[in-house]
């Protein structure tokens, strides 16, 4: 079992709150969003396994704690 998330290769602020809670860099599709405007952007994909879940979890919850402590 797996959870994959995509995230333009431009927004950095998304990539470092998935990294953040654990998420494995799996990858860049290099020019593979196409915008509005006709701009070629990167997607980074992330993943967490079911057996990384644990520790991903055990994360997030200390993250969360200092956020509301």
């Amino acid at each position: 079992m797996r959870v994959q998330f995509s995230v333009s290769g431009q927004n950095i602020r998304s990539q470092r709150s998935i990294e953040r809670i654990g998420a494995i860099k799996e990858g860049v599709f290099r020019k593979h969003r196409i915008k509005a405007d006709g701009s070629m952007h990167d997607n980074i994909f992330y993943s967490i396994l079911d057996n990384e879940w644990a520790d991903v979890k055990e994360n997030l919850l200390f993250l969360l704690s200092k956020k509301y402590s």
